[in-house]
């Protein structure tokens, strides 16, 4: 069972930056691992992120992206949102084939938490780290 769940563990890593997006590919997928904190028990949480996203410009994405919390009993929460996503200096410090990308995401959608639903918006800063790089010609 261990071996399996390292290599579980494994793939989720790797393949969670496989699919890269640029001019040429315009499409990407990724999924991730994270860590959450509810603030109401005072207790972390381990969470997932998955998202598709369209390449519309070289500053501008549109993205899909769900986000889930696990806790000790199960499901803490599953949201899903269609962001705008502005990547930084673009150009200036920083190219589509960056290493490393930082951007601002902003969007609504719907989120499930503790047993209710309704809109919500999200937005935020974040940190684009390429590790592998496959182009996926769509």
């Amino acid at each position: 069972m261990k071996k399996i769940t390292l290599l579980f563990l494994s793939l989720f890593f790797v393949l969670g930056t496989s699919f890269a997006q640029n001019a040429d590919s315009k499409w990407a997928i990724g999924l991730g691992p994270g860590v959450y904190h509810n603030n109401q028990k005072a207790e972390f949480g381990f969470a997932h992120e998955f998202y598709i996203s369209r390449y519309l410009s070289p500053s501008f994405d549109l993205r899909l992206n769900s986000n889930g919390g696990y806790e000790s009993g199960g499901i803490d929460f599953q949201d899903v949102y269609l962001n705008l996503r502005y990547k930084l200096f673009n150009g200036y410090m920083f190219s589509e084939t960056a290493k490393v990308q930082p951007y601002l995401f902003g969007g609504g959608g719907m989120m499930w938490d503790n047993q209710a639903n309704g809109f919500a918006w999200n937005a935020g800063l974040g940190l684009n780290f390429r590790l592998v790089q496959i182009l996926l010609c769509l």
